[in-house]
């Protein structure tokens, strides 16, 4: 369900409060076991799945209040390399770069790495990047972060109960 608050601050005929506005649902014949989702952009969710892949939404511009949209996806991600399955896929991190692609990290949790997708666009077409990003020392990756300015990316690490940073 994908909604939006406003925070209502105190006056003088009002308490202050939040209001819950413009909710609706998304349903797709794709989400299996949903993990982890993050936005690229105001218009496009990235969702990770654990018994399937990577999808990244198209949202639609008027929802229905109170409905439910039902979406394919513009694409699916299921490598993370060329011979490499995506792995049980949970948190996602999306980002634009400096140099104008967008990139998605996805934690591959019984895969033990973290995969990075680079999108790039092409006309109407994205042309997708995939590679192993992060392997070494991890046991069942389960939360991403990257910081502002790109330079790190914080990886908790379910077996060891750490936080690893790179």
């Amino acid at each position: 369900t994908l909604f939006s608050v406003t925070f209502h601050p105190a006056g003088p005929s009002r308490q202050a409060g939040f209001a819950v506005e413009n909710f609706w649902q998304l349903s797709s014949p794709t989400f299996k076991d949903l993990h982890g989702l993050d936005f690229l952009d105001g218009r496009t969710l990235v969702v990770g799945n654990r018994n399937s892949g990577i999808d990244i939404l198209d949202l639609p511009h008027n929802p229905p209040m109170g409905g439910t949209v039902h979406i394919t996806p513009t694409k699916t991600i299921k490598r993370a390399m060329k011979n490499v399955a995506i792995q049980n896929p949970g948190s996602v991190c999306a980002f634009h770069r400096p140099d104008g692609a967008r990139q998605i990290l996805a934690a591959n949790n019984y895969g033990h790495f973290i995969s990075s997708h680079l999108l790039r666009s092409v006309g109407p077409f994205r042309k997708l990047t995939n590679e192993i990003l992060i392997s070494d020392g991890l046991g069942v990756p389960d939360g991403l972060a990257i910081s502002d300015d790109l330079k790190h990316i914080a990886v908790s690490n379910h077996l060891t109960h750490e936080v690893l940073v790179y």
